[in-house]
């Protein structure tokens, strides 16, 4: 793990959260939900990315994972996997990088999760069933 750390933060400030490492390449996912809410996420665990203030959990009824916002400006913030991963039984965590400061994400690779039809990562180039709007 790297030393770099990146603070995102709700529009009201309610809420913040701290990625500890390095985040490696963003994924934009084209699902109903992240499409939404136009989220683009880094992935960890409750291990590298810490979240303070109250949020609102939301649990889609097909899916392991809590989409967590602001309960003030309704902003989402980050997931968390209801499911414990991996041998330490850790919860699988993502933070929205669209809420930290943009110098520190631009340049970053974006994968694209095709998670509204195939949940696969698409090749550069490859198109989807379900379009994605621009990155």
């Amino acid at each position: 793990m790297t030393d770099e750390v990146i603070e995102g933060r709700c529009d009201c400030g309610g809420v913040r959260w701290t990625f500890r490492g390095d985040p490696g390449t963003l994924t934009a996912c084209n699902c109903g939900y992240c499409r939404r809410v136009g989220a683009l996420w880094a992935y960890g665990s409750v291990l590298n990315i810490t979240v303070e203030g109250e949020t609102v959990a939301y649990l889609r009824a097909d899916r392991d994972i809590e989409f967590h916002h602001c309960p003030t400006c309704g902003a989402v913030t980050h997931w968390h996997s209801v499911v414990p991963q991996g041998s330490e039984g850790h919860g699988r965590r993502a933070a929205n990088m669209r809420l930290a400061d943009p110098r520190l994400v631009l340049g970053r690779p974006i994968e694209r999760l095709d998670g509204a039809d195939t949940w696969r990562s698409l090749d550069p180039g490859e198109q989807a069933e379900t379009p994605f709007l621009p990155i």
